[in-house]
Formats: structure tokens, C-alpha cells, sequence
């Protein structure tokens, strides 16, 4: 049969050296967090929009505005605001690209493959990273 541990049965062996060595993990966790909010690229300056792979227009994301007809595509509809931009309206089967919601990082993108669409952020805090290295 399973029985109830109680909470003053957990902490009844727990000695003063085992709480300052959960502080210690606490504070390291706490101190990693920070650190790695710190590296975290600034926000993106500009949009790249390519459509069938040629770059259709360069958007820059510090004027707040809804772009209608992406690559001449009546159906897509792009917002940028507050330096963040996401498709509000597309026209292809399953949304998925209006689903991925709000990019404000460099490096990141959204893809529309019924309509050959490619949305990349870029800006100053962009570091150019290897996805995978094959030999």
C-alpha cells in the first residue's frame, strides 16, 4: 500500500549544511539564468522578405505599420510593431506561418511554403551560428 510522507517526515533529517547547499544551487541557477539573459541578441533592425528566393523587400521594424499583399500575394498581410513582426493574415491551407506568432530576434525567421515565402530578421546583436556540422 502507498502511505503519505508527511512534510515533517522530508525535512526531519535535513541538517543546517544540507539548506546552505540548496541555497548554493539556488543562487548558481538563478546566476546561469541571468548570464544567459545576458548574451541574448538586442532586438532585430530590419525585416528581409523573400519570395521564390529573390529578395522582395527589406522592412524596417522601428516605424509601426501592417503591410498588405506580401510578394503580391492579396492574401498575406505582415505587422511590425514595436520593433516585432508577425503575418496577421495568410492564405494558405493551415496557417502554420500566421501560427509561429511574433519574431523580435535576429536570426529569427518564419517560412510559408505554399507561397514560397521566407521572413528573416536581422540586426546589429546577430551572430552567425552553425546549425550542424556533416563530415
Amino acid at each position: 500500500m502507498f502511505s503519505l510522507v508527511k512534510l515533517k517526515d522530508v525535512f526531519m533529517g535535513a541538517r543546517v549544511g544540507d539548506y546552505v547547499l540548496a541555497a548554493l544551487f539556488l543562487i548558481l541557477a538563478i546566476a546561469g539564468l541571468w548570464a544567459t539573459a545576458q548574451r541574448l541578441p538586442a532586438n532585430a533592425a530590419k525585416a528581409l522578405v523573400y519570395h521564390d528566393r529573390v529578395l522582395w523587400r527589406e522592412i524596417d521594424l522601428s516605424s509601426d505599420r501592417v503591410y498588405s499583399g506580401i510578394a503580391g500575394r492579396p492574401g498575406m498581410d505582415l505587422e511590425v510593431r514595436r520593433s516585432r513582426v508577425r503575418i496577421v493574415k495568410a492564405d494558405c491551407p493551415r496557417q502554420l506561418c500566421r501560427h509561429s506568432g511574433w519574431l523580435s530576434r535576429p536570426g529569427q525567421s518564419v517560412v510559408c511554403l505554399p507561397n514560397r515565402l521566407l521572413i528573416e530578421l536581422t540586426g546589429p546583436g546577430e551572430v552567425p551560428t552553425c546549425d550542424a556540422v556533416s563530415y
